[in-house]
């Protein structure tokens, strides 16, 4: 009998209704960042849930008068806000942006004290490529570019959510034809 991984099972991509919490969404995200030296930290965010294929991403970027720490301080709120099961960050993060770094160890080390468990999945950095992120994106919804999902533009978006497709599909081991729409927000249109 030939053996073969046929799936592997992470936190954020569990999807057993035996295994997980009823009534709860198992979400795995994504979060990319991005430094300007104008503007300071910039941020991507994807969140998937797996099981029913609801998928969603946004730019936390500076409006007209938000500054750094309104950023990183939305970008908290909404981590909170998704509690996702698992986390997708670059493998250089601590190098690039260490305040975000330790707050997502606390994130985590505070929700595993509430039995709300969180992992920080590190990967390396040619996972978040902006351009095999929209190659990714538009395989999967069968298109030749993201304008009907309002993500043309929107590098980050699309590299976060690139990045957690393409994890989600190297995990499944399989297509994932139920994930067929993504949705954006934007900074003021919160998810």
């Amino acid at each position: 009998v030939a053996r073969e991984v046929v799936r592997i099972v992470t936190p954020g991509t569990l999807t057993e209704e035996s295994i997980l919490e009823p009534n709860n969404e198992n979400i795995i995200t994504s979060i990319v960042v991005s430094k300007n030296k104008k503007n300071g930290y910039h941020y991507g965010l994807a969140s998937l849930e797996l099981s029913t294929g609801h998928f969603f991403t946004s730019e936390i970027c500076p409006l007209h008068d938000a500054d750094e720490t309104d950023l990183f301080n939305t970008l908290i709120t909404e981590i909170y806000r998704i509690t996702p099961s698992e986390i997708l960050i670059q493998e250089e993060l601590e190098d690039l942006h260490f305040e975000l770094y330790r707050s997502l160890n606390n994130i985590k080390n505070n929700l595993n004290s509430k039995k709300v468990h969180l992992a920080l999945t590190k990967r390396p950095p040619w996972e978040f490529s902006k351009d095999d992120a929209k190659l990714s994106l538009c395989q999967q919804f069968r298109c030749q570019d993201l304008i009907a999902f309002e993500l043309e533009n929107r590098p980050l978006a699309i590299t976060a959510a690139g990045s957690l497709l393409k994890y989600a599909a190297t995990t499944q081991k399989a297509a994932l034809p139920h994930i067929n729409n993504i949705k954006y927000t934007s900074n003021t249109d919160r998810i």
